[in-house]
């Protein structure tokens, strides 16, 4: 495994760069990833979902 930053090779379990310091990125966690998703849904809710039943409405009404 190569460091990101600097490119010397580091070993797969450290936990930051022995040459320039960098530490290596987190994995999301399940909780990260379940807030991602869920904020995913809300924004499509929010940008599809509610237009198109307020046009169905509004095209109902006249």
């Amino acid at each position: 495994m190569q460091c990101k930053a600097c490119h010397t090779p580091i070993a797969a379990n450290a936990i930051a760069c022995p040459s320039c310091g960098v530490t290596k990125p987190k994995s999301m966690s399940s909780r990260s990833k379940k807030w991602l998703l869920t904020a995913t849904v809300v924004a499509v809710i929010i940008i599809v979902i509610i237009p198109m039943v307020a046009s169905l409405l509004w095209m109902q009404s006249n």
